[in-house]
Formats: C-alpha cells, structure tokens, sequence
C-alpha cells in the first residue's frame, strides 16, 4: 500500500512538472524571421548564410521565445514564397494551438509577409515588423532591369567577371515602384495585425560592396537625399508604427559583422518594445 502511493504521488509530481513545463513552453512569444531574396539557399552574397539573422535568434530566445527561420527557395517570386511562408508557419503554429506569432522580416521579406496575410489568408499573426523592407519601391530595381533587359556592357561585365546573371532575379520587378502600386490591393494591411517598420539608414562603416554599386548606378541610396541602407531608400522602409533609423547597411541589418553590434542591438530593443505593447 505504500509503496502504491509513492508511486502514485511520483507520477502526480511527474505530471505536474510536465503540465507546468508545457505552461511554461507555450507561454513565450512565437517568433518567424523571414528572410529576404538571399537569406537562405546555397549561395552566400557578402554574407554568410549561417550568420543571417543569428544575432536575431539569440536576442529573442533569451527572451524566452520560440523562434524558427523561414526557408525559401533562392531567386524566387513572391507568390511562390508567400506560399512557402504561409504553409511554414502554419505547421509551425500547429503546435501551438490558439496561439499567434510575430512576423519579423527582412528586405522582400517583409513583401512576402505583407502578401501571405493578406493575399494568401495566413493566420494567427499577432505583429509584423519589417527591417530594411522595399514596401513602394527601390530605383535600384529599375536599375537592374534596365540593364538586364538591354543587355548592356555591365550586365556582361557581371555576368562575366562577377559570373552572375542578372536574369536569374526574376523577382527584381516586384522591388519597383510600378509594381508596387499596381498590386497594391495584394499588399493591404489586414485588421488585428500590428505592423512596424525600422529603417537602415548608413551613414558609416557601409559595405563596400554597397558603396560600389551606388557608385556605379548613381541610385545615391548612401549619402544621398533620400539615403537609405544601399539598396533601399529609407522612405520606402516605412510602414505602420515607425520604430526609427539605424546606422545599418542592407547587409548589416541582419549580419553579424562587430562595427555594427551595438547599432543592432538597439534596433532589436526597439522591436521588442514594440512587441510587448
């Protein structure tokens, strides 16, 4: 008889544990980072693929939340990817029933995002908060497609000597201004969703990469009157609740590189500020 309700009493603290753990685990915010054109795949573009978004993970899951990374297929649209965000998040909600996640997204990312909700019906998302995000546009884009369609000596000099071929960006047409406004109805913001928007806004320690092709494509998104972060100008990172410009480069808003930790850090803080209002 005694020995039956040791047992018993064990198996009562053992399942209270696990009711309390489970509590515990489903209590924290759910987090989705979406990446934007090469932030997964095979390739590396002046940025390590490990690195991307790491500094993002750490930061929010030592705040006790759930965090997953979206995969998406490099070089593709944004339909395809907002269904792959959507069907990605949905499992991972699955787990988590009658709970929502907060959408934290990079560069077209943040596209992808604004498109699923809205366009593609994804559910259960508390906040979308986007870094760096082309919601009207980027001249660069028009930039590129002219060369790309005009086949011109830099697009050769790319394709040759950069061994990269401007026709492998399809999505290069959904980052203009033309495209934006026309399907601007797929992009609307949706009721029940919080939407904010942090703007990179380089003013020091940019990429020379970032630098060059400013250079070269008299865009003048670093240093110009509408600066930006090198591939998007800052005007057009804006979004729902304005959460502020960063010292950041497109690359820098999401890499690891040591200048620009701290400038990172105080972006992050600001999300989660954002987050928990």
């Amino acid at each position: 008889m005694g020995k039956c309700l040791s047992r018993n009493l064990i198996l009562l603290l053992v399942f209270l544990f696990a009711l309390l753990f489970g509590c515990t685990a489903q209590a924290g915010c759910k987090i989705l980072l979406v990446p934007g054109a090469f932030g997964s795949g095979a390739s590396d573009h002046f940025l390590n693929s490990a690195d991307y978004f790491s500094e993002y993970e750490k930061f929010f899951q030592a705040q006790g939340c759930e965090v997953r990374r979206i995969q998406f297929v490099e070089n593709s649209r944004v339909e395809f990817r907002g269904i792959m965000l959507r069907d990605q998040a949905n499992r991972f909600l699955a787990k988590y029933p009658g709970e929502k996640a907060i959408i934290i997204a990079h560069s077209e990312g943040g596209i992808d995002a604004r498109f699923a909700i809205k366009t593609l019906g994804l559910k259960n998302i508390s906040s979308v908060v986007t870094i760096g995000t082309p919601h009207t546009g980027t001249t660069l884009a028009d930039w590129v497609i002219h060369h790309r369609d005009a086949r011109s000596p830099l697009y050769w000099v790319v394709r040759i000597f950069g061994n990269y071929d401007l026709k492998e960006l399809p999505f290069v047409g959904e980052m203009t201004s033309s495209f934006m406004e026309r399907q601007k109805d797929k992009f609307e913001v949706v009721p029940g969703v919080k939407y904010a928007a942090a703007q990179g806004v380089c003013l020091t320690h940019c990429h020379w990469a970032l630098r060059l092709l400013d250079l070269v494509s008299g865009t003048h998104l670093v240093g110009g009157p509408d600066t930006g972060d090198g591939i998007i100008p800052a005007s057009s990172q804006k979004f729902g609740e304005d959460l502020g410009s960063y010292d950041l480069d497109h690359i820098s808003e999401v890499n690891v590189d040591p200048d620009k930790h701290s400038e990172r850090q105080r972006m992050l803080e600001s999300i989660w500020a954002f987050i928990q209002r």
